[in-house]
């Protein structure tokens, strides 16, 4: 799932539904990536819970139809619900 933020979805979704999701990352601030992430395993769930470490990998590496709008709302409702002080990077290093 490393991949997931390294490219910023690319490597797991066709272009148009990156269109749309990158839209909603754009709006969001630097945690927005892992709401996305969260958005995702939750559409996985059943199956990730049904299956074995082995056949979970297999599922990460080809992933089967994501409701990218279903993902998108979910991200946004996580990202208001999350407490800011949870995302809050206190360490992170400002650009100079």
């Amino acid at each position: 799932a490393i991949l997931w933020f390294l490219t910023m979805f690319t490597h797991v979704f066709p272009l148009h539904k990156i269109f749309h999701l990158w839209d909603t990352l754009l709006l969001g601030n630097a945690s927005f990536p892992f709401c996305i992430g969260v958005a995702i395993l939750q559409q996985l769930r059943v199956r990730l819970l049904a299956n074995g470490f082995n056949e979970c990998i297999l599922l990460f590496s080809d992933l089967p139809e994501i409701d990218i709008e279903r993902c998108v709302q979910e991200s946004i409702n996580l990202f208001c619900w999350t407490p800011k002080s949870a995302t809050y990077r206190q360490h992170a290093q400002m650009p100079k």
